[in-house]
Formats: structure tokens, sequence, C-alpha cells
């Protein structure tokens, strides 16, 4: 496989991935089964994006490490913030 066919279809699984969020927006209770298929689409379209377009896979381990674990720290948030989203807001409220 070349490098433009692996790049198509990583670029066509981002597509997939967005549509099927935009389905699960448009329709869905917001449950924490929910918030756990976001944060992991979240996940999988981040490391895509980190491995394929930013060519991180390849990198040196350090900087490969620091930015999947950035990349991870959005679904994380995500969870956290529908487990705690009403103290979070407490908190934070001026």
């Amino acid at each position: 496989m070349t490098a433009v066919r692996v790049i198509d279809l990583t670029w066509i699984a981002l597509i997939g991935l967005t549509v099927l969020g935009v389905a699960l927006g448009e329709g869905a209770s917001p449950d924490l089964a929910i918030s756990l298929v976001v944060a992991t689409i979240t996940a999988i379209k981040g490391r895509l994006l980190i491995d394929r377009f930013l060519e991180l896979g390849g990198a040196h381990p350090g900087i490969r490490r620091t930015v999947r674990t950035f990349g991870l720290l959005v679904p994380v948030l995500i969870v956290i913030v529908h487990l705690f989203g009403d103290r979070i807001a407490s908190l934070t409220t001026l």
C-alpha cells in the first residue's frame, strides 16, 4: 500500500467517525454510555491525526508519547466532565 493510499483511507475513516459522532449527537440522550462512545471516537480520531497527518508515528519516542498523551487528555476530560460536571461548574463559577 502506498503512502497516498494510507492517507486516503485515514481521511475516509476520519470522515466516517465524524459522521458517526454527529449522528450520536443528534439523537442520543446524555448518559455515560454516549459520553464513553464520544470519548472513544475522539481518542481514535486524535490518534489517527497524530500518527498519520502529523507523522509522529516514527518520531522520537519522547515526543511521540508526549503528543499522544496530550491527545488522550480531551477524551479523559469528556468523561470527567460528564461524571462531575455540576461539581466542576460550582467550583469555577464566579
